[in-house]
């Protein structure tokens, strides 16, 4: 603050004030990181400012999350206004069957507060595959010298010893596929090719792998055959 003062022409003034209303502990964000197949469940804890008790009814814009919210009973509304009043834990699970890949949403948190009667958490993060896909779809081109390119890919699995292609599958019939072992147990090297009549029209085919693991039995990979 400025003044007319010779000696002391300005002054500080330091102030301090506190957001009333629902708060959220620690953080407005939960984040994810897991593989296919394994649930992860993050927690928030729900608390006010200078109010009393709440009602609360949370909702999520993704449905596969999982939401529980556990009213804490035991703690009694704070004497002083300027501290924290905890009254619900909300605890978001992503489930093993979460597709993979990344996402995002939001959960959103309704109470009867006077300051901020809705409050959001946003949520994301990424579903590593179990299985991993590289290329994750082939592009045969389909000629007409009676000559078949052919494309590879691999498949993988990060953690383990024995992972294992059981068993393929090609649509349509002119897909042929081998298969060789690149890693014992680990990763696998499939050569795609088109044996089938030519034909200037794209093609859509796929190859379906049938494996020994529990979270991902089954892995569908796209094929485009075009012509040349």
């Amino acid at each position: 603050m400025a003044s007319n003062d010779p000696e002391n022409p300005f002054t500080k003034i330091y102030i301090s004030c506190s957001v009333l209303g629902v708060r959220l502990l620690p953080a407005a964000r939960m984040n994810f990181a897991t593989d296919f197949g394994t649930a992860v469940t993050k927690t928030v804890s729900i608390a006010t400012l200078g109010e009393g008790p709440l009602d609360v009814d949370v909702k999520c814009s993704l449905s596969q999350i999982q939401l529980e919210l556990t009213p804490l009973t035991g703690n009694k509304q704070p004497a002083n206004a300027e501290e924290y009043y905890v009254q619900y834990r909300l605890a978001a699970t992503l489930p093993k069957n979460m597709p993979e890949g990344r996402f995002n949403g939001t959960i959103t948190i309704a109470t009867n507060s006077n300051y901020n009667p809705s409050v959001r958490v946003l949520i994301g993060g990424i579903v590593n595959p179990s299985i991993d896909v590289s290329p994750k779809s082939i592009r045969l081109v389909n000629t007409n010298d009676g000559e078949a390119p052919s494309r590879t890919l691999t498949l993988s699995k990060k953690d383990g010893n024995d992972f294992k292609i059981e068993r393929f599958e090609t649509t349509p019939k002119g897909l042929k596929a081998s298969l060789v072992e690149k890693k014992t147990g680990q990763e696998y090297e499939v050569t795609l090719r088109w044996d089938g009549p030519a034909d200037k029209k794209l093609i859509y085919g796929k190859i379906v792998f049938y494996t020994n693991d529990t979270r991902k039995p089954m892995v569908a990979v796209p094929v485009y055959i075009t012509g040349n």
